[in-house]
């Protein structure tokens, strides 16, 4: 995600005690700042499928208790799901190999839905999703805790990811608004003018 002052607009919003996801944690880059703006007396939870981002992203987080790592793929519905590393040097990866520069063989990896990850969570305060694609996918098994916490929702726009995953801009636009959040048009491009990547943030205006 790659947004000017996208990880500090997204921390700024958040308090100590205040329980976040981290979806496609990648080496930590959101999830460290994030553990220490929640504090000790929050919860953070890192989803990363790239087995060697989730290694040291768990070194990372050492310091931080209330921190954890869950390797798995945020997806729509939990099972097995095909998972390719990017073979780039960049340690990214993708449900869809055409969204790697050069993909590795497929590694079939956990996939979770965020309803399954919340479900017994007392609240649910914000997420990110940076998925490489399939954003859409993760926010499909999300409806339920959309539903009941209203998290803040911050999230990677990649028209050309999206639709190699069936998806695309204007259907999670569509999504988010039908289920009453507002775009924050301080962050990011609008939809129109987005040419390769962006960066969304959501919120609930209640």
């Amino acid at each position: 995600m790659g947004s000017p002052g996208l990880a500090k607009a997204f921390c700024d919003r958040l308090q100590p005690g205040m329980w976040v996801i981290d979806g496609g944690a990648g080496q930590g880059q959101f999830t460290v700042p994030t553990a220490k703006a929640v504090g000790a007396e929050g919860r953070v939870v890192a989803i990363e499928p790239h087995l060697d981002n989730a290694a040291l992203l768990t070194v990372s987080l050492r310091p931080f208790p209330h921190a954890t790592v869950l390797t798995a793929a945020l997806t729509a519905k939990d099972g097995l799901v095909p998972f390719y590393p990017d073979l780039n040097g960049s340690y990214t990866g993708s449900l869809a190999s055409e969204n790697c520069t050069k993909a590795g063989d497929r590694v079939d990896v956990a996939g979770i839905t965020l309803d399954t990850v919340t479900a017994e969570w007392s609240r649910v305060d914000a997420v990110k999703l940076d998925l490489q694609g399939a954003e859409l996918w993760a926010l499909h098994g999300g409806h339920q805790t959309m539903a009941r916490w209203h998290p803040l929702i911050v999230l990677e726009i990649w028209p050309e990811g999206l639709a190699q995953c069936d998806s695309s801009v204007d259907a999670i636009l569509a999504l988010l608004t039908s289920a009453g959040y507002e775009r924050d048009p301080k962050i990011g491009k609008s939809a129109e003018k987005i040419k390769t990547y962006t960066d969304w943030l959501f919120t609930w205006p209640g």
